[in-house]
Order: structure tokens, then C-alpha cells, then sequence
């Protein structure tokens, strides 16, 4: 049976009422998005209508197992290969930086599969309070609660306290400072850089042409390949300032002052 738009029943049942009311919907989306012109709109809608918040519905109601696991992975790739049509060909190596939250300089594109353990935990918990029940009766919910309380770093029993954003902030963070230690000291920099307040707010202006909020599509998709530590030139090749090489990361174009002035 279906109740209030989530599935009960068995795995397979599960798994196909996920593929038709989220998969299938969200692919058609994005197939259809990728038909834009713009990265900027579709970046913006990328975001806000097609990504994380079609499934978290699904994930905050529907206990992990491998069908569902597998629906979540497939939906983030979907997301990501989306977004490498409008700024690739990219690395897996960005992938987590993509997908981490605008807060701390990430893209913004959440991963179904990564926060479907915070989002299960927390709506179990709240549901168990406010009915008076044991929450270590649902299917589930001890394993997403261990996976939580691994991937925050917090202990289960503090985790049980949280709302749903505030473990997925956890779990973001502890993903942050993971990724910054195995970074090279450029790389590190640059991310925390990014992370500094307000520093990606850019990111979620909505691209309006009659205020001058929006970029071309050629600056937005290099804008976006320099955040993510990606070449944005093809070649490195002498500055048409200075004559000093212009690095294909695009770091010298920011900080050339050649004519009292910087590019």
C-alpha cells in the first residue's frame, strides 16, 4: 500500500514505487533540462526543484535496504551527470565538493545517499517522541543511526537529539574536514576560502537579466570549473598584460596588477 506518498511493503515493492514516483520523474527532468542553454538557470533548477528535494521525502519515510540504497545512488549520479554536461568533463575527484553545501563552499547538489541515514533517523525519532514509542522498533533505524553517528563523528545518543539538518550540517562537516586534510596545501586554501561567510552566496543569486544578476553562459561555466579547482583555460600560455604565464587554473588572471589594475 501506498500512505501520504510513501511505499510500505516489500523491498521490490519499495524500489519500483521509488523508480516510478522519483527516478523515472527526476530523469525526465533532468533529460529535459540539459536541452537549456543556460548553466545558470539550469543550475538554479538544478537545485531548487530537481535535486535533493524531489527524494527527501522518500528517504525520511522509507527504511534503508539495498533496492532503496541503490535508488539513491542512482539518483546522485544522475544529478552529477547532469551537472558535467553543462561544466565537464570533471573528476570524481569534485564530485564530493559538488556535492556538499553552499555553506562551506560546496555547489549545493546534496547526495540522496549520503544524508538518507540523517534523514531517516531524525524523522523516526520525532515521529517516535511525539507518538510515544520506542524509534529502535523501526526497521532500520539502529543500522541509520550507527551509519549517522559514523559519518558525524557525534555519539548515537547525541544524534538522537538532532533535527535533520542539523545531523546532515554534521555530516557535511565531517566530510569537510576529511576532504581538507587529504588535499594538496593549494587545493586546501582554496577551500577554505570558499567556505568563508557569504563567499558562495553568488551561487544562489537567480539569474536576472533586468538586475544584472546574470552571467553569460561562458563566464558562469568558467566561474564555476575555477570554484571547483578545474582548468578553466585550455592551455597555459603568456599574459597578455604582464607576459608572465597565465596558468590554466586561472589563478594569475586574479591576481595580475600589470597597468595598476588587476584583470
Amino acid at each position: 500500500m501506498n500512505m501520504l506518498g510513501s511505499a510500505i511493503g516489500s523491498d521490490e515493492y519499495v524500489a519500483r514505487h521509488i523508480d516510478v514516483e522519483c527516478t523515472k520523474p527526476t530523469l525526465e527532468a533532468l533529460a529535459s533540462l540539459q536541452e537549456l542553454k543556460d548553466p545558470q538557470v539550469a543550475l538554479t533548477l538544478l537545485r531548487n526543484c530537481t535535486g535533493f528535494c524531489k527524494f527527501v521525502h522518500v528517504l525520511r519515510t522509507t527504511p534503508p535496504g539495498p533496492l532503496v540504497s541503490a535508488a539513491a545512488i542512482a539518483f546522485d549520479n544522475a544529478m552529477l551527470a547532469a551537472f558535467d554536461k553543462f561544466y565537464g568533463p570533471l573528476p570524481q575527484k569534485v564530485h564530493a565538493q559538488i556535492q556538499r553545501a553552499t555553506r562551506i563552499g560546496g555547489i549545493g547538489l546534496r547526495s540522496a545517499a549520503q544524508h538518507h541515514a540523517a534523514a531517516y533517523v531524525a524523522s523516526v525519532t520525532t515521529c517516535a517522541r511525539l507518538d510515544n514509542w520506542d524509534p529502535h522498533d523501526a526497521i532500520g533505524y539502529d543500522r541509520c543511526l550507527a551509519a549517522a553517528s559514523t559519518a558525524t563523528g557525534v555519539d548515537a545518543t547525541s544524534v538522537q537529539k538532532m533535527t535533520q539538518r542539523e545531523i546532515s550540517r554534521a555530516v557535511d562537516d565531517a566530510a569537510f574536514g576529511k576532504e581538507i586534510l587529504s588535499s594538496c596545501v593549494a587545493d586546501a586554501d582554496r577551500l577554505r576560502a570558499q567556505s568563508g561567510p557569504h563567499a558562495a552566496d553568488w551561487l544562489g543569486v537567480l539569474p536576472n537579466k533586468e538586475m544584472g544578476f546574470a552571467f553569460t553562459p561562458v563566464e558562469h561555466v568558467k566561474l564555476v570549473r575555477w570554484w571547483l579547482g578545474q582548468p578553466v583555460y585550455t592551455e597555459e600560455q603568456p599574459c597578455r598584460q604582464c607576459g608572465s604565464p597565465n596558468d590554466v587554473g586561472g589563478y594569475h588572471a586574479l591576481v595580475c596588477r600589470c597597468w595598476g589594475g588587476r584583470i
